[in-house]
């Protein structure tokens, strides 16, 4: 197998993993992921699914005859969506970790930053926080209802953390932005 074509593999590999976790993605700096939220609806899920186990056997299929670096490459593609799969199927972790949610709403990657004029930064926070209430209605429905009170109070705290800081570092940034960029967050109940 050719270099460049273990390069569109791992590519297509990474760009499927983002889509599960866009946060991830933007936290390394990817910005065409701003303000995305995964699809975690059960079709979504499966989807995402189906598609990463093709993703897995195409890398054990097409990783022999590689180098010592292609070699390696290919397994941590291989190991990165194990760990995802076993996630997602074995561990049910979208019905039982709500901090798999909850650490997708923070908008930390968007202001800590400035990797783009602060208005840019704060339309990927409004395209967020957009998509909020349709992403926690989909998680409400997906958890299950019998969690330990623990797991729930630790993903409580974490949405707490998210909050103040939306309240605190979001809100401080946004005072930097345009008087409409101001306006949108304002119409999302953001206090400026």
């Amino acid at each position: 197998m050719l270099v460049s074509r273990l390069d569109k593999l791992e590519q297509e590999v990474f760009n499927h993993v983002f889509k599960l976790s866009p946060r991830q993605a933007v936290m390394l700096g990817l910005h065409d992921y701003d303000g995305l939220l995964p699809d975690i609806s059960p079709g979504g899920l499966k989807a995402w699914t189906d598609k990463a186990v093709g993703f897995l056997e195409r890398v054990r299929s097409e990783s022999h005859g590689l180098d010592k670096d292609g070699r390696l490459d290919a397994l941590c593609m291989e190991t990165m969506l194990e760990r995802m799969l076993f996630d997602v199927q074995d561990l049910r972790g979208y019905a039982t970790r709500p901090n798999i949610y909850s650490l997708q709403l923070s908008v930390t990657p968007y202001i800590s930053r400035e990797y783009a004029p602060v208005d840019v930064r704060v339309g990927a926070v409004n395209k967020h926080l957009a998509r909020v209430p349709g992403f926690l209605d989909q998680a409400s429905r997906n958890l299950d209802g019998t969690l330990a009170q623990s797991i729930v109070d630790v993903a409580t705290k974490q949405v707490q953390g998210v909050l103040r800081d939306l309240d605190g570092n979001a809100t401080q940034e946004a005072r930097k932005a345009s008087q409409g960029s101001r306006r949108s967050l304002r119409d999302r109940n953001v206090k400026l």
